[in-house]
């Protein structure tokens, strides 16, 4: 975790998640989760780190980094999401989103999920896949 937060403090993301890193908002807000794999498939340990909202809001933002030269590099910053969650597919990182209708409480979305497939093009991380349906996963 440690690791996670350095990486986010020295990277370009806003000066908002370097606090949020920081656990400056209290100690239940900010990173939340840590998980090293190979995602760019280059036989080299990435890390992804989740961001908790220290509510019901759940995890709220994510961002992947790279080794590059001995130091992170930022890769891939998802930063505007509610109640993510995240499950990996091999190299790749599925991130799901539940999907609110009009009068749907925090607790019971009633509109799906929507559903995203990054995966690693040699370059940057791209959504692979894009796809909506009525179960979690």
């Amino acid at each position: 975790m440690e690791e996670a937060a350095a990486a986010v403090v020295a990277s370009s993301l806003p000066q908002q998640w370097k606090d949020e890193a920081r656990h400056k908002y209290g100690p239940h807000e900010g990173l939340e989760s840590v998980a090293c794999r190979d995602f760019t498939r280059d036989r080299k340990a990435d890390m992804e780190a989740t961001f908790s909202s220290g509510g019901t809001a759940g995890d709220v933002a994510w961002v992947v980094f790279v080794r590059s030269g001995g130091t992170w590099k930022l890769a891939l910053a998802r930063l505007h999401d509610y109640k993510l969650t995240l499950f990996f597919r091999g190299s790749d990182i599925v991130e799901s989103l539940p999907v609110y209708n009009k009068d749907d409480g925090n607790c019971c979305p009633t509109g799906g999920y929507d559903h995203r497939r990054f995966h690693w093009n040699e370059t940057k991380f791209v959504v692979a896949r894009f796809w909506h349906d009525r179960r979690w996963n």
